[in-house]
């Protein structure tokens, strides 16, 4: 089932090409042109439908994109450095569940990664696939 209608809603701070370039440069990772296009527009919205699954879990819920604006207290920049104090240096978390764990990004394919165990569960080849699934 292809989504092509999302509703995207609350929108946090503007992100500057300068905060994505500080990010990058900070954690030697770069953001995919995907993702860049969805912070531009869309940093730290909420979006619906919400609903994704991961192996052996339907349901799950997608609470918000992370922000990536420094700006704002919960940010892309705070979430990487946990993410690195765990020894999990090669991800970028973009968005997040209401428990805390991290959908995140590499090589622009999508992961789960659960925030007890550190476990990541591939999602999808593609920011736009995982969009694409949502229910």
């Amino acid at each position: 089932m292809v989504n092509k209608k999302l509703v995207w809603k609350f929108k946090l701070n503007e992100i500057t090409e300068e905060e994505i370039l500080e990010y990058e440069e900070k954690f030697n990772l770069i953001i995919p042109n995907q993702l860049k296009d969805i912070l531009r527009e869309h940093n730290g919205c909420v979006v619906e439908p919400n609903r994704f699954d991961i192996k052996n879990s339907k349901g799950k819920v997608l609470a918000s994109f992370i922000s990536f604006s420094k700006r704002d207290a919960e940010n892309a920049f705070v979430f990487t450095e946990i993410l690195r104090k765990n020894k999990i240096e090669s991800l970028i978390p973009f968005a997040m569940d209401p428990f805390g764990n991290y959908l995140c990004i590499n090589d622009n394919k999508v992961f789960y990664l659960n925030n007890e165990t550190n476990e990541t569960i591939f999602l999808n080849d593609s920011i736009q696939e995982f969009l694409d699934s949502l229910y």
